[in-house]
């Protein structure tokens, strides 16, 4: 589980390195600006692409197989969409591309009932959606799906329980990469967690909503902070504990600061309770005491502070948010940190 997780971080967001070899290069990809703000109807269009571009990444004998480079076409493709005016004009361009890739050769197995019991299978209400695409191209989707790909995948693999992610670019010279580069990261991470999450059933809101609920802040991501940030909140949203940078990020380091109080601190009856404070001599005398309740931090409310941090911190569930955003409340950029507390004693100090 947390290796699945990694790998997703690494290789579909470009926040590591890698190399990658593609079956059959493809002419370089067309490029166009993509703007920072996108309209409704932009990322509509955008979520269109990146979930046809997955499933048949994942489902097309031509795709699957890896005699394309299916980077460069989520790329080539991605201006094109963006200028359509409609979701008419959206399908017809979707249903082209579609069938450019080729005939896809009947499934004599696909149908037949599985050897096992299959406990989880791939949510694809929304390539049924007649609202977001044409009758040709869900008939077109429904037969890939229908008659999928049997050989070896090319982008995926399995090492034991764990799921491998293969042959994937993280483009990881950039530390901010360019819009389109941006989405294409959303989309490939959107789509491993749509076809290969073992606790989709648990989601607690529709995936497709996630897609096109987060895929205006990757565009206007337009700095390295900003796209981590933004990576952040996508991970919140699998709400799996898993699902985090490993090790945090330098920059979101960097922002959080490197100066720390020597004390712990665990959230009770949604309270930012000290529970213990260091005193071995090695470091400064904190004048914090276990049982303090602190109320402001370098004068804004620890209540507002949680709300800021919490849709950007990963969890199974609240209390596991929670007790992560204890362990990183008492960091400070500045070698001082003014705080407000509660002490039984005597009130607020």
């Amino acid at each position: 589980m947390a290796h699945f997780t990694t790998c997703l971080l690494a290789l579909a967001l470009g926040l590591s390195t890698a190399s990658h070899l593609y079956a059959q290069p493809a002419a370089p990809p067309i490029t166009a600006a993509v703007p920072d703000a996108l309209t409704a109807r932009q990322a509509d269009h955008v979520a269109a692409l990146g979930q046809v571009w997955g499933l048949l990444k994942y489902h097309h004998p031509a795709v699957a197989a890896g005699q394309r480079d299916w980077d460069a076409e989520f790329r080539r493709q991605l201006p094109r969409v963006l200028a359509c005016r409609s979701v008419a004009e959206r399908s017809r361009l979707l249903s082209a591309w579609v069938s450019s890739l080729g005939p896809v050769p009947p499934c004599t197995t696909c149908a037949a009932p599985p050897k096992s019991e299959v406990r989880l299978v791939p949510n694809l209400r929304w390539a049924e959606n007649k609202h977001r695409f044409s009758a040709e191209l869900r008939q077109q989707l429904a037969y890939i799906q229908a008659n999928r790909y049997q050989g070896t995948p090319y982008y995926v693999g399995q090492l034991g329980s764990s799921t491998l992610f293969l042959h994937e670019e993280a483009y990881a010279d950039q530390p901010c990469p360019p819009a389109d580069l941006r989405l294409l990261g959303l989309c490939r991470y959107w789509n491993m967690y749509q076809y290969y999450y073992p606790y989709s059933y648990l989601w607690q809101e529709d995936w497709a909503h996630v897609l096109l609920d987060v895929l205006p802040r990757f565009a206007a991501a337009n700095t390295a902070l900003r796209y981590r940030h933004a990576a952040a909140a996508l991970f919140t949203r699998v709400h799996d504990g898993h699902a985090r940078y490993y090790p945090l990020d330098p920059l979101l380091e960097a922002e959080r600061g490197d100066y720390l109080v020597a004390a712990d601190v665990q959230f009770v009856n949604q309270q930012a309770v000290v529970t213990h404070v260091r005193q071995d001599g090695l470091v400064p005398t904190s004048p914090l005491a276990a049982g303090d309740v602190i109320r402001q931090l370098a004068g804004r409310p620890v209540a507002e502070l949680v709300r800021q941090r919490l849709p950007e911190t990963p969890g199974s569930n609240r209390p596991a948010q929670l007790n992560t955003i204890a362990g990183n409340l008492l960091y400070a950029p500045t070698p001082q940190l003014a705080l407000q507390v509660e002490r039984a004693s005597c009130g607020v100090g």
